[in-house]
């Protein structure tokens, strides 16, 4: 029999090298049925809870395993059995189970649900989730959302950008997974900018407290908490982050439709024009090297944007229908 404490370090990942060798050939030394009353016993009959925020980030792995293909856990190969067995009893300590008692047979865990909203308009636009928080979306941003959403924790995935306003509820944190980050807050209100080819994802906080998470393959995770008013960019390509602030302000202006700029590179703050106000604009990268524009507009006009960015930056455009070519 193994001891309890050592188990329980087993569970919690502090064992050394020698103990885990033990604990993996005494799982396979167990019969079916051994293994079937350790599964559905456990050491007691409702295990102490995980953390919340480890469960939320141990929900959002499982999301992505189970959006790849099903997960089958078969009793026919021994190996397998024991081995899923191990892998089964660390999930029961955040309270999720994907096995179901009884022998010689397949379960198949179904794939994850997603709904998909996508802003078409050329406005931000306003979404209600079902417990109340709300997302204000850009024009082509996307969130996706599970199902099962507010039920274990508040998860969705966010393609571009948002501001979110979250109910507290402290039983269900609410993630945001935007390019390579994760962002757990329990009640807070915060802006993410996460569009897929833009070369930095940058978190703006309002209100509250979030802590932004990298999870990292084969290093330790790197995590940060941020306070109002402080703002994170992320660079994708060497992964670093830079602290710095944005105006609290700015934040009612966004809702309402303004225009934010805060030292944008000039090829970006181009996308995000196409993007705002739906049109094709052509231009070289190269000749906006280095070059970076901040502006704020509470009411955007595409040719006030385009002559003040003219005048700073010296270059001329000419619109034609939904195309815009700068030269």
């Amino acid at each position: 029999m193994l001891d309890q404490q050592l188990w329980q370090r087993y569970i919690d990942g502090t064992v050394t090298t020698a103990e885990r060798t033990d604990i993996l050939q005494w799982l396979q030394s167990l019969d079916d049925e051994a293994l079937e009353q350790l599964l559905t016993g456990g050491w007691q009959e409702e295990p102490p809870p995980m953390p919340a925020e480890h469960a939320a980030h141990l929900d959002n792995y499982l999301v992505s395993v189970m959006s790849e293909k099903p997960l089958v856990v078969s009793s026919k190969r021994r190996w397998g059995w024991w081995a899923a067995a191990a892998s089964l009893l660390l999930l029961s300590s955040s309270g999720i189970w994907l096995w179901k008692t009884g022998k010689k047979q397949t379960v198949t865990a179904p794939l994850m649900s997603w709904r998909k909203i996508k802003n078409n308009t050329t406005t931000i636009s306003k979404i209600t989730l079902p417990d109340k928080s709300i997302v204000w979306l850009t024009p082509t941003s996307q969130v996706d959302i599970p199902d099962d959403y507010a039920q274990q924790a508040r998860h969705i995935t966010l393609s571009g950008e948002a501001f979110f306003e979250v109910v507290p509820k402290a039983a269900a944190p609410f993630v945001v997974t935007a390019g390579m980050l994760h962002t757990t807050v329990l009640g807070t209100s915060f802006n993410v900018e996460a569009y897929t080819n833009e070369p930095t994802v940058s978190i703006s906080l309002a209100t509250g407290r979030v802590s932004v998470e990298l999870p990292r393959k084969g290093r330790k995770d790197s995590t940060l908490v941020l306070f109002p008013g402080a703002k994170l960019i992320f660079k994708k390509g060497p992964q670093l982050f830079t602290n710095t602030h944005f105006s609290i302000e700015d934040t009612l202006a966004w809702k309402q439709g303004g225009f934010i700029l805060e030292d944008v590179p000039v090829a970006v703050v181009f996308n995000r024009l196409a993007r705002r106000f739906g049109k094709t604009i052509v231009f070289d990268p190269a000749a906006f090297s280095g070059a970076r524009f901040s502006a704020k507009y509470n009411h955007p006009d595409l040719r006030v944007v385009l002559k003040n960015m003219a005048f700073i930056h010296s270059f001329h455009y000419h619109m034609r229908a939904d195309s815009i070519f700068i030269y």
